[in-house]
C-alpha cells in the first residue's frame, strides 16, 4: 500500500542545488507569507507523465496506469485502457472536459467516468506508438507517433505527415494554443498548424522566425496567450510570441518538461540534469531551492492545477506544493 507523506516546508532550505551551473542566481521577488505545504505520493519508478482532477492522481508506471485518491491510500492500477496496455504511457492530459487522454506504447485511450476507451491504427492512428497528446479547448484531440500526427474531431481522424507539410514524420512534442493552433514539434523542426496549412519553424528560419536547434523535445502553450515554450536540442530554451521566436542563452541539459504557472506568471523547467528544477519570471532565472519552495531531484514531470497548485513528478514519487509563492 503506498503511504501519503506530508511535510511543512520551512521558509528557508539548503541551498544545495543553487548556482552549480553558474546560472544568474538573483532573487526571484518572491516571499512565502506562510511556509508552502508539500504533500508526497509514492511511485516506485519515475513519474514521466501524470495529471491530477478531481481529487485523484493519475499516473504512469513503467507496465501499470495508477489512481490514487488524494485523500486515501486505496490506490487503483489499470493494466490494460480499454483494448490497448497500459505499458510504455508516454503522456497523461487532462482535457477541459474533464476527460484525461493517455498515450502509451499501442495507441491512445481516454477515461470518461469509470471506462476507457483506446484507438489505434484501426481507428485512423498512424501506425507506432504514441509519443505525444495534446488536447485543444475546442475539443480537438492530438496525437503524435514516429509516423506522423493524427487530429480526432467530431469522431473523426485525420492524418497528417510530410506530404500535408509537417517538417518530419517524427513528432516528439504538442502543444495546442487556447486559440486552436496546434505546434508539432519533430526531430527536423515545428510544424504549427492554423486549421489549413502547416508553417514550419526550423533552424533556417529568418531572425525572430528560426529555432536554436531542429530537434524540437518539449512545447507548452500558456493558458491564457498564444505563447509557446519549447525545449530544443542539447537543452536551449525558445519561446515564441506575438509571432517572433526568442532564443534564450540558458541551457538547461536533461530538460523533460515545462509548466506555465498563471498565478504567479513564471515558467518553470523540469529536468534529470544537475539542475532538476529552475524557474522563469521574465528577467531572472533561479534554481534555488529556498525560492522555489521544494528541493527537488529528478523532476520527470510538471503539471499546474487549476488552483495553482504545483506538481512534480519525481524518481520515486509526485509532489504537491500548496500555498504557492505570491
Amino acid at each position: 500500500m503506498l503511504k501519503i507523506k506530508r511535510v511543512i516546508l520551512a521558509a528557508t532550505l539548503a541551498l544545495g542545488l543553487a548556482a552549480s551551473a553558474g546560472y544568474a542566481q538573483r532573487a526571484d521577488s518572491v516571499s512565502f507569507e506562510v511556509p508552502p505545504v508539500l504533500t508526497t505520493y509514492p511511485s516506485n519508478a519515475p513519474v514521466r507523465a501524470f495529471t491530477v482532477h478531481q481529487n485523484s492522481l493519475w499516473f504512469a508506471g513503467p507496465s501499470e496506469l495508477f489512481m490514487q485518491p488524494l485523500n486515501s491510500q486505496n490506490t487503483q492500477s489499470h493494466s490494460r485502457m480499454g483494448d490497448i496496455s497500459a505499458a510504455g504511457i508516454t503522456g497523461i492530459v487532462l482535457a477541459p472536459d474533464g476527460r484525461i487522454w493517455i498515450g502509451g506504447s499501442e495507441g491512445v485511450a481516454v477515461r470518461a467516468g469509470n471506462n476507457f476507451t483506446s484507438y489505434t491504427a484501426e481507428h485512423g492512428l498512424p501506425a507506432g506508438a504514441v509519443t505525444a497528446v495534446g488536447v485543444g479547448g475546442n475539443g480537438d484531440v492530438w496525437v503524435g507517433t514516429e509516423n506522423g500526427a493524427a487530429r480526432l474531431r467530431s469522431g473523426t481522424w485525420t492524418q497528417f505527415t510530410t506530404e500535408q507539410g509537417l517538417p518530419s514524420n517524427k513528432v516528439q512534442a504538442i502543444a495546442i494554443t487556447p486559440g486552436g493552433r496546434a505546434f508539432i514539434g519533430t526531430d527536423r523542426g515545428i510544424g504549427a498548424y492554423d486549421g489549413t496549412a502547416f508553417k514550419v519553424f526550423n533552424m533556417r528560419g529568418d531572425e525572430g522566425q528560426n529555432l536554436s536547434s531542429n530537434n524540437v523535445r518539449i512545447l507548452t502553450a500558456e493558458p491564457q496567450s498564444e505563447t509557446i515554450w519549447a525545449a530544443v536540442g542539447a537543452g536551449s530554451v525558445n519561446k515564441y510570441e506575438n509571432g517572433r521566436w526568442t532564443q534564450f542563452m540558458v541551457e538547461i541539459p536533461g530538460i523533460t518538461s515545462i509548466a506555465y504557472d498563471l498565478t504567479t506568471r513564471r515558467v518553470w523547467f523540469g529536468s534529470t540534469g544537475r539542475e532538476p528544477l529552475m524557474r522563469f519570471n521574465g528577467e531572472e532565472w533561479t534554481s534555488q531551492p529556498s525560492l522555489l519552495g521544494i528541493q527537488a531531484t529528478e523532476v520527470h514531470s510538471l503539471f499546474v492545477d487549476p488552483a495553482g497548485g504545483m506538481w512534480f513528478g519525481m524518481r520515486d514519487n509526485v509532489t504537491s506544493m500548496t500555498r504557492p509563492r505570491r
